[in-house]
């Protein structure tokens, strides 16, 4: 099992993960890999500069085998923010609750550091709710802590993804749906949880990662 497994691919040697494909194909039935990365590893490949063929046959390994960590589910969610309140000696109405559990989609970084926020964004009854849900998501996105989550998000991006969601971030994105790269990166998109269709319409999501997309100028992709 690799944590931060970005690092061990910048700074080793290629034989190295080489060996560690001679040693799973000696031992199939014992042994397996599990590497934790904020991006595949084709994308870390080339990031870095190392040459995909050469790595490949370790690369390879991971292909059918790549999982998105998402949000929470509804319940695990919830007992976080009652696990946060409680911890933290505070007291909130069920629609704050309900707001930032939306708000953050329930990723587990963003629930955490837009909960620490919640004071700063006065009284969130059903009214503020209703009629205040797209400033407030911007108010969120203004507090560092906020922002540097969904810049983890944003930088784990590849350019063409980052792109993607600059143009469905606008009124009128010019995408084409019937170009393979698109449909591509659309469908990585969607695994991702960062993209979902909702009618004739897709949407970035979380709504405050949303906000965030917005709020970043195009020469900056």
């Amino acid at each position: 099992m690799f944590d931060e497994f970005e690092e061990m691919l910048k700074q080793l040697p290629i034989k190295f993960f080489l060996t560690l494909r001679g040693l799973r194909d000696a031992n199939k039935r014992s042994i397996s890999y599990l590497t934790f990365t904020r991006s595949p590893l084709p994308q870390l490949v080339k990031k870095f500069g190392i040459d995909a063929l050469e790595i490949e046959p370790f690369t390879e390994l991971f292909n059918d085998n790549i999982l998105y960590v998402g949000p929470y589910n509804e319940t695990d969610a919830r007992n976080m923010v009652m696990e946060l309140v409680k911890r933290n000696d505070r007291k909130y109405e069920a629609y704050a609750i309900d707001f930032l559990l939306w708000a953050t989609g329930r990723y587990a970084g963003l629930l955490r550091s837009s909960f620490r926020a919640l004071d700063t964004l006065g009284a969130l009854d059903a009214n503020a709710v209703m009629t205040r849900s797209e400033q407030l998501l911007y108010e969120l996105v203004s507090k560092r802590a906020v922002r540097s989550e969904c810049e983890t998000i944003w930088k784990s991006l590849s350019d063409e993804e980052r792109a993607m969601l600059q143009e469905f971030a606008s009124n009128r994105p010019n995408i084409d749906p019937n170009k393979f790269e698109v449909q591509q990166v659309f469908a990585l998109l969607q695994q991702k949880q960062l993209l979902k269709v909702q009618g004739n319409r897709v949407i970035i999501d979380p709504p405050v990662f949303q906000s965030y997309v917005k709020s970043i100028p195009a020469t900056e992709i």
